[in-house]
């Protein structure tokens, strides 16, 4: 067993032994970094071979203290939370530990910037994660079946608009009508949102479909249609056709 060396990862200090010529950490000190409140129990939650007591000095006494092994670590970094723990584990694995395994002890780089290019590697290596588990959700979020509630409003705009297309045009809207004016807006609503039906709509979809419903006006055959069954003689205007 190898003398106690301590060394810091930005402001906190981290001890490492070398024991049969391998690196082992204080767990307590490796929980600090990664803002892993309860070191006892992720130290629980470590296989045996992860894991070991030693007694370590402190101050004039001798206390026991929970140390990891490489393999041990690297699970105590997988149970962080904290953005900076794939720094912290690019540090160790590509700087402390070849370090420790080739002097006994660790020794500050001497390459300021090998050792920022370590940490803006990991940096964006985690920001790469961060944004791919962004994109899956999103993905996930906007590909569900849109809420019963949402799709409930959606058909009753659709009744309100095509009540008050017929409302501004005075058509009479029997049955034959209105039914040829649902066909039109169910047809654009499908269109514009890439669907067969109204069945088939996302969430992705809603905001789109209540700014066409808005928009909405019936097309020309469509109206030509209305007309017809609003009277067999008759055939709009040139001004009604153009509206």
């Amino acid at each position: 067993m190898s003398q106690l060396q301590i060394f810091k990862f930005e402001s906190t200090e981290i001890r490492t032994q070398l024991i049969d010529d391998d690196p082992w950490f204080v767990a307590k000190d490796v929980c600090d970094i990664l803002d892993i409140s309860n070191s006892r129990d992720a130290v629980g939650r470590l296989d045996d071979d992860e894991k070991a007591t030693v007694g370590l000095t402190d101050g004039s006494q001798i206390r026991n203290y929970s140390i990891v092994n490489e393999f041990g670590l690297y699970n105590l970094v997988l149970s962080s939370r904290k953005a900076e723990a794939k720094v912290f584990k690019r540090w160790i694995t590509h700087d402390v530990i070849p370090s420790i395994r080739k002097t006994g002890g660790y020794q500050v780089s001497k390459d300021p910037i090998l050792a920022l290019r370590l940490m803006l590697q990991a940096t964006e290596e985690t920001k790469e994660e961060v944004e791919d588990v962004k994109n899956r959700v999103v993905n996930l979020e906007e590909n569900t079946s849109i809420d019963p509630g949402k799709y409930s409003y959606i058909g009753r705009r659709i009744s309100q608009k095509v009540r008050q297309v017929g409302k501004e045009r005075k058509w009479t809207m029997n049955k034959e009508q209105l039914a040829l004016l649902y066909k039109d807006l169910n047809k654009a609503v499908a269109e514009v949102s890439g669907v067969r039906t109204r069945a088939q709509l996302r969430e992705k979809h809603f905001d789109n479909v209540i700014d066409l419903i808005d928009d909405w006006e019936p097309s020309t055959a469509t109206r030509m249609l209305v007309l017809g069954l609003e009277d067999d003689d008759a055939f709009p205007t040139a001004e009604e056709s153009k509206r």
